[in-house]
């Protein structure tokens, strides 16, 4: 078995309905239970925090305040004497590290109410008076609290080595930062250029630090969100925009009908990798094909039937409209992480089937991040037999599955919430070689067993009852 790869990982203390949660965000990452105990809410929370990026302007404005022109204009004076700036880029470096904390939490308070629908004081455990969720990357660990209605952040650990990496070479009136792997020209010629291109190379240097957290992850994320095929129906339209006049509707609803619009161009633009083994499999077993065009301008999404109608989505059956917004952003090239809410939703259990193939292909082949939420003993199956069946990729092939469909172990992390007296516990589930712990469905399949045969023993009593009394209502005749 490969050596186990560290992700980024996050320690949730006395938010929501949980008191101590340790996650650790794998490419697949699964959120298991049962209804009402905060699946949703800890799949939304990763998302706010993956997915905001800080206030820019707030950000250059504070660093200025804190000095920044002042360096830059020194980077600029030495690079006009001949000299090397690397140290002061440094310093400028550092300070936008320094100021980040102060900057950041603006944007995530803002995410959080829109996302949840509250003010963020209500999204600490009740009975408890702060929140706190640290990020424990790579090369760094920040740290939130959420206290009395304020998000406040700090820097538990940084390292800096990375940061000692820069180095700069002067060409004529340009130079050429090389910090690690990344390269950037700068040009040299102003101090609001010199400060551009370090923050450029600040976001990267943040990517690396926190793992993609600040809404510094490579590519674009995908959120599926619950209900999709009521939200289709109902948000869905020949012309985006219109929907936002709807009252009550989450900014998650909202992010869910950006996403298909933007995954539906992607199809149009063939950005969409249709080459997946089970995608025709899907399509076949739900009876359907997509039909996504551009109508002045705009993506439309209609859909094929086995009865050769076509439709546009949002008068789709709902297990097209369920499921044809997990294709597209599992497959779309453009898409980096995709978070679902039961992406099982609505399907009859042999497409069920098919949809961890479609997800570890887009981990395989597009290099995505999946966090799903599920309730699917199917579901959860057959993510195991995928594990399983890693370890024997020809004894795969035979049952009908490409190497590019399997899950290897360390490619996984399982989480299983229980209720607890007066909180949620989130227990880890160890994934082996053979798949992780399945013993909550089969509890419910025991008890299912057991009451059925419960029901067969009652009814076969009725029977005999019913046959000894006939006979002596026929004697007595």
């Amino acid at each position: 078995m490969e050596e186990r790869k560290k992700y980024t990982k996050l320690h949730i203390y006395d938010f929501g309905p949980f008191k101590e949660a340790h996650i650790e965000l794998a490419p697949l990452t699964i959120f298991i239970g049962k209804n009402s105990l905060g699946k949703s809410m800890l799949l939304y929370l990763i998302w706010v925090l993956e997915m905001t990026p800080m206030d820019y302007r707030s950000l250059g404005e504070a660093v200025i305040r804190e000095g920044a022109m002042r360096l830059a204009e020194k980077c600029l004076a030495e690079v006009e004497a001949g000299n090397n700036p690397t140290k002061l880029l440094r310093q400028l470096l550092l300070l936008f590290l320094k100021v980040f904390p102060r900057i950041w939490p603006e944007s995530l308070k803002h995410n959080l109410r829109s996302v949840f629908g509250t003010d963020i004081s209500k999204l600490v455990r009740f009975g408890a008076d702060v929140s706190k969720i640290t990020i424990e990357a790579g090369m760094g660990e920040i740290e939130l609290l959420i206290k009395g209605g304020e998000l406040t952040a700090r820097w538990i650990r940084l390292d800096e080595e990375i940061i000692n990496e820069v180095n700069v070479k002067l060409m004529g009136k340009h130079g050429l930062t090389v910090f690690g792997e990344w390269e950037t020209t700068i040009d040299f010629s102003s101090t609001l250029d010199i400060l551009n291109d370090v923050l450029t190379l600040f976001e990267k240097i943040l990517h690396d630090i926190l793992g993609g957290f600040a809404g510094t992850s490579e590519g674009v994320e995908n959120l599926l969100v619950d209900g999709r095929a009521g939200i289709t129906r109902t948000l869905l339209t020949a012309y985006p925009g219109v929907s936002r006049i709807i009252r009550e509707a989450l900014s998650a609803d909202f992010e869910f009908i950006d996403n298909m619009y933007r995954t539906a161009r992607d199809f149009v633009e063939k950005e969409v990798d249709i080459k997946a083994p089970a995608f025709l499999l899907l399509l076949r077993e739900l009876g359907f094909e997509p039909d996504i065009v551009e109508e002045f301008g705009i993506p439309r999404i209609y859909v094929k039937t086995w009865t050769d109608q076509r439709l546009p989505l949002e008068r789709a059956p709902s297990g097209i409209r369920e499921t044809m917004p997990v294709i597209l952003a599992l497959l779309s090239r453009n898409t980096s992480i995709t978070y679902a809410e039961e992406p099982e939703a609505h399907l009859h259990p042999k497409a069920v089937r098919l949809v961890p193939r479609l997800m570890a292909y887009a981990i395989n082949e597009l290099g995505k991040h999946v966090r799903i939420t599920t309730h699917s003993d199917i579901l959860i199956s057959q993510i195991n037999n995928l594990i399983v069946m890693s370890a024997d990729p020809e004894g795969a092939h035979e049952l009908g599955y490409e190497p590019s469909e399997l899950l290897r172990p360390e490619q996984v992390r399982a989480y299983l919430l229980k209720r607890a007296d007066d909180h949620v516990e989130v227990m880890p589930l160890p994934v082996r070689e053979d798949g992780f712990d399945e013993a909550t469905f089969e509890e419910v399949a025991w008890e299912l067993f057991e009451e059925r045969s419960e029901v067969l023993r009652l009814l076969e009593a009725a029977r005999r009852a019913k046959g000894k009394a006939g006979i002596k209502e026929d004697t007595v005749g």
